[in-house]
């Protein structure tokens, strides 16, 4: 398991030399009204279908992702049916692009805040070496928060991996409203 936590570090930290933490949100969006949350499909990591190794890679972001959402007063349920929030979450690889229908069908669609967010049949670029979490209203389906990061990791980084995802997993979603 840590050889493979390294890999998604290796994946997630490629391309900075210090962690770049961006967010944005929907200035409409209720936060005061979430409570519980949960992921967004059974494998909530965003990728192509053919992407084989997406259970290994996704562990260890949904360990600190849901642990830092726990501390922040959220409940995790495993029925998404009783969320209000789901959430997903992308590693740029290489720099690709996913199509808006890598998202589960009732989480497409032309969606918009300061600009477009997704569109129908649009492809979405991720940066290589990002790692992004995007929130999305459990009742409306529409995303309203996204946060993403990149660093460059050390060699001494790769021997404490676990430690440096749940570090920028918390930086990404320091912004992000707590309960």
């Amino acid at each position: 398991m840590c050889r493979w936590i390294a890999a998604t570090l290796v994946v997630i930290c490629a391309g900075c030399a210090t962690v770049k933490v961006q967010y944005d949100s929907d200035p409409n969006a209720n936060f005061s009204a979430f409570e519980k949350f949960s992921w967004i499909s059974d494998f909530p990591l965003i990728a192509p279908e053919n992407d084989l190794l997406i259970e290994y890679r996704s562990q260890p972001i949904m360990s600190a992702t849901r642990d830092i959402l726990t501390r922040k007063g959220y409940r995790f349920v495993e029925d998404r049916r009783e969320a209000d929030f789901v959430l997903s979450f992308t590693i740029g690889d290489m720099g690709g692009q996913l199509v808006e229908t890598s998202y589960p069908p009732e989480y497409r669609g032309r969606w918009y805040w300061r600009g477009p967010v997704f569109r129908p049949g649009a492809a979405v670029s991720y940066a290589p070496g990002q790692l992004r979490i995007e929130v999305f209203d459990a009742s409306t389906k529409a995303p309203v928060w996204v946060g993403y990061a990149r660093k460059d990791i050390t060699g001494a980084d790769q021997y404490n991996a676990t430690r440096l995802l749940d570090d920028i997993v918390t930086q990404i979603l320091r912004n992000f409203p707590a309960s």
